[in-house]
């Protein structure tokens, strides 16, 4: 009410749920209006083309063009592209005909991408790759790739009128994504590797790192592994989580292990969908407490809160050791149980309350002070959830339970993150049982 908000969502068709719920909550007059974007019609199209092109498209070539690109606006602008390429001599009909007489869905985007590669210079060619495998590269940075390949100076204007860079400034990008990923697609090993070693000396940070790991060999790869590690390990000292997935899903490639430490991170910073970035990876990951943690959060994502919780019941915490397959779990099972309360699925939180009393034991036999306090913090954060959704408390058992469960919090050490948690849970027992004033207490100290 106070701010303008555009919400852009897209999705497949059926998404569930979730879009519905938004849907809803966005529709009522008080909140704004929902605009349903799709792609173009036929009119749309004609439009487009007009604006574009200078000239009206109409009739059979308007309908067989409507029939190829499906009125997708990133297509009809890869076909005007391709229509001024075209050799001068042919007419416009039959420039319309040949790219209008492809079945529908075929990769027109594909072909465009093909016949600038094959019509740009070494040097044109060299930074259309660089462009693709980064995500935005300056006209200086351009000179350097081109240089550290022995080709010659760049020239600007053929590298621009293949309609597939974007200018911006004295900066430069591929137009899409699409663009990146179809061109790589068409790039010979040797060439892609050429482009990553020379983006490997221009740029720095993990963009550097990124290209030094993809053109790692036998004799490279122990190095950019201890670098890998040693960023690893910066990153966790600063707790900087975001910093330390990317780290880590950077040298899965090096080492399927890290990809343990990638899932670690991402569920510490309580963004569990970013483990469907990994799932490619997954395979590569020895059977264990963390695979199997991570496929159950990939379910939770994708089929809803029960099959995640089976996954995660089938293992005995008890077998599992204590880092980091253990912090996984545990952290796995707190994700799991918290949507669980969400989508009023609360039966399936008892099942998960033998892990409390381990997380409690091993907190207590670790000599690791950091790691006591994260499973002491994450066993209470569980009991909080088990005392929250069981119907048999009456609020003053309730009350009661969390006063408790605080008090062994401070007993644990852990007080300074478990106290603060506590206050909360007993601020929404009092106010769930009608004690406003006290939640209002409750509520002034975390």
């Amino acid at each position: 009410r106070e701010a303008p908000v555009l919400l852009l969502v897209t999705s497949v068709p059926g998404a569930g749920p979730l879009l519905d719920g938004l849907g809803l909550l966005l529709r009522s007059p008080e909140r704004g209006r929902v605009f349903q974007l799709s792609p173009f019609n036929a009119g749309e199209v004609a439009d487009y083309l007009h604006s574009r092109l200078g000239m009206p498209v109409e009739g059979e070539s308007l309908d067989r063009i409507v029939a190829t690109s499906g009125g997708y606006p990133v297509l009809l602008s890869s076909l005007v592209d391709q229509l001024r390429m075209g050799d001068p001599a042919t007419t416009m009909t039959a420039a319309l005909r040949r790219m209008a007489s492809h079945t529908v869905g075929s990769e027109v985007l594909g072909e465009h991408v093909a016949a600038v590669l094959t019509g740009a210079r070494p040097s044109e060619r060299a930074a259309l790759v660089a462009l693709a495998q980064a995500s935005e590269l300056s006209l200086g940075q351009l000179g350097e790739v081109l240089r550290l390949r022995d080709l010659p100076d760049l020239r600007l204007d053929l590298l621009l009128a293949g309609g597939l860079v974007d200018r911006n400034g004295s900066r430069l990008r591929m137009r899409h994504r699409l663009v990146q990923r179809d061109l790589l697609d068409q790039v010979p090993w040797a060439e892609a590797r050429a482009g990553h070693a020379a983006l490997a000396q221009i740029l720095s940070g993990l963009q550097a790192l990124e290209h030094r790991v993809a053109v790692a060999d036998a004799t490279t790869a122990p190095a950019v592994l201890a670098t890998v590690r040693g960023l690893l390990d910066e990153a966790h000292a600063q707790g900087d989580l975001s910093h330390a997935f990317r780290v880590a899903e950077l040298g899965v490639a090096l080492d399927p292990q890290l990809l343990a430490e990638a899932v670690l991170a991402t569920l510490r910073a309580g963004r569990p969908a970013r483990i469907l970035d990994l799932e490619d990876h997954l395979h590569n990951l020895p059977a264990s407490a963390a695979r199997t943690a991570a496929i159950a959060i990939l379910e939770l994502e994708r089929a809803g809160v029960q099959p995640a919780a089976h996954r995660l019941l089938r293992l005995d915490a008890n077998l599992v050791p204590v880092s980091p397959d253990l912090l996984i779990h545990a952290l796995a099972v707190l994700q799991v149980a918290t949507e669980a309360a969400v989508q009023n699925e609360s039966h399936l939180i008892p099942p998960f309350a033998p892990l409390i009393e381990v997380l409690r034991v091993r907190a207590t036999e670790t000599d690791d002070e950091a790691l006591a306090e994260e499973l002491g913090l994450i066993a209470v954060s569980l009991e909080m959830l088990h005392l929250a959704n069981d119907p048999a408390l009456s609020a003053a058992e309730r009350l009661t339970a969390v006063a408790d469960l605080s008090t062994r919090a401070t007993a644990q050490g852990i007080a300074r993150l478990g106290g603060p948690l506590a206050r909360v849970m007993t601020a929404l027992t009092d106010y769930l049982a009608g004690n406003l004033a006290a939640a209002r207490s409750s509520m002034a100290g975390p």
